[in-house]
Parts: C-alpha cells; structure tokens; sequence
C-alpha cells in the first residue's frame, strides 16, 4: 500500500493554520495581560488622587484649626488685659480689630472647602461667632470682657469641632 503525503500546497495551508492558531493564543496572551495592567495603572491613579484629595482635606483642616487657634489667642490677649485693668481704652478696639482679616482667610478657605460640607458648615460658623459688636458708650468692661469670654470658649468649641472632622 502507498502512502499519500498529499500535496505541498496542503502541507503548507495546514501549517499556516496552526501558526495562526498559536498566533491567536500569544494576542489572547498578551490582551489579557495588557488589560490586567492597564487596571491595576487605573487603581494605581485611583489612589493617588484619593490621597491627595485626603492631604488637600487635611491641610485645609489644619490652616482652619490654626487660624481659630490664632483668633482664640487674640481674644484671650485683649480678655486678659480688659479683666486685669478692669477697664478698656483705644488700645482694646484696635487689637480686636486684628480678627476681621484673620476671619476673612477663614471665609476665603470656606470657598476650598464646598465639597466637604461639614467643613463648610463649621468654617462657617467660625467666621459668624468670630464678630465683635461693640458699642463702647453702652458696655462696661465687665461686659466687654464677657462678651470676649464667651467667644473665646465658643472659638474653643469650634476649633474642637474641627479637630474632631480631621479625626474622621
């Protein structure tokens, strides 16, 4: 009996096929592989926005708490020397006229602050609670300085507050 090897022409088209068989496989191979890459880039991108986002957030807070911190000394500065003169003079309206443009960078960074609305809210009420009313003929000082007194403790109150938002 003879054996038939076929022709060259089907030799050739039959190993073509397979070429393009295991050619297939290798572009399978290698998609697979480049969309698992192209994930694990994307998370990659992911976390680096949200920690930047978290450092954005944590900074902000910080400038708040430090800026409250700076109106709640000043407070105190004038507090302590309205109760230890027992009266108050010029002196007095001029350091606590150093708040308003401390009170103003707090409503500035309000604006950076529009996605959190926590922080919104309590730089907000900061900046509400950070307003001297003074009439010098109607208040004594012993009015004068309870009127510092309680923002002093209410400035306390808020910087807490805000402590507690870089704590979440």
């Amino acid at each position: 009996m003879a054996v038939d090897y076929g022709n060259v022409a089907d030799w050739v088209s039959g190993i073509a096929s397979v070429i393009a068989g295991v050619g297939s496989v290798v572009a399978v191979i290698f998609a697979v592989r480049i969309a698992n890459s192209q994930r694990r880039y994307d998370q990659q991108l992911r976390q680096i926005a949200d920690n930047q986002a978290h450092e954005k957030r944590a900074h902000l807070i910080g400038e708040v708490i430090r800026l409250t911190a700076e109106i709640e000394a000043k407070i105190q500065e004038v507090y302590g020397r309205v109760v230890a003169t027992s009266t108050f003079g010029d002196s007095w309206r001029k350091d606590i006229s150093e708040i308003e443009p401390i009170r103003l960078q707090l409503e500035s960074l309000q604006q950076l602050a529009t996605s959190d609305p926590q922080l919104y809210g309590e730089i907000g009420r900061i900046t509400r609670e950070a307003v001297f009313v003074h009439d010098i003929h109607n208040k004594s000082a012993g009015l004068v300085g309870g009127q510092l007194r309680r923002m002093r403790d209410i400035m306390f109150e808020r910087r807490a507050a805000v402590v507690r938002l870089l704590e979440n």
